[in-house]
């Protein structure tokens, strides 16, 4: 993706195949951006029949995030199937609400303001898909350049290595 006039390689990894979590550690190690996805389905109904979709994993989740990543990795929730909001009882927006600011509180604690975000997303509607993506990849273009401007800070100019005699007085070099 092109950002800024600089490239920026985006790889997505689906990490729920992985029950042992052998690959997301090592894929978080590396990472500038995480993107966690929560089904709106998820968050709606208590009883959820697959564990791996259970909200009460979200702790979990961003607990080994923060044990393997750089502490400097940003984190983006999608919140996806956004497009069930449309039919949700007055029960279900309230436990959505409470997961949402749940999530928004943890992430608070463990990364500072402007390392993390929250997006509604919908596959099925393509609702904030774009911004999804476009969020993701403004978050490592930031990085990349934090991470430039303080390599710059450490690294001295080099002193220009003097001629030797010879070289000076016949311009020729050794």
């Amino acid at each position: 993706v092109k950002y800024c006039e600089k490239y920026i390689k985006l790889q997505i990894w689906d990490m729920l195949a992985d029950p042992w979590g052998h690959r997301r550690r090592n894929v978080y190690r590396g990472a500038h951006c995480i993107i966690v996805c929560i089904g709106y389905d998820a968050m709606m109904h208590d009883d959820t029949v697959l564990s791996e979709y259970r909200t009460d994993h979200i702790p979990a989740w961003l607990q080994e995030i923060q044990r393997y990543a750089c502490s400097s990795a940003n984190i983006v929730v999608a919140f996806t199937k956004a497009d069930l909001a449309t039919n949700i009882t007055t029960d279900q927006q309230g436990r959505v609400d409470e997961i949402k600011t749940a999530v928004a509180k943890l992430l608070s604690t463990e990364r500072p303001e402007g390392r993390w975000e929250l997006i509604d997303v919908s596959a099925k509607t393509f609702a904030n898909v774009n911004r999804l993506f476009a969020t993701a990849t403004k978050l490592v273009y930031h990085r990349m350049q934090e991470a430039d401007a303080s390599c710059q800070a450490v690294i001295k100019p080099r002193k220009k290595k003097q001629k030797s005699l010879l070289e000076r007085l016949t311009g020729f070099g050794r």
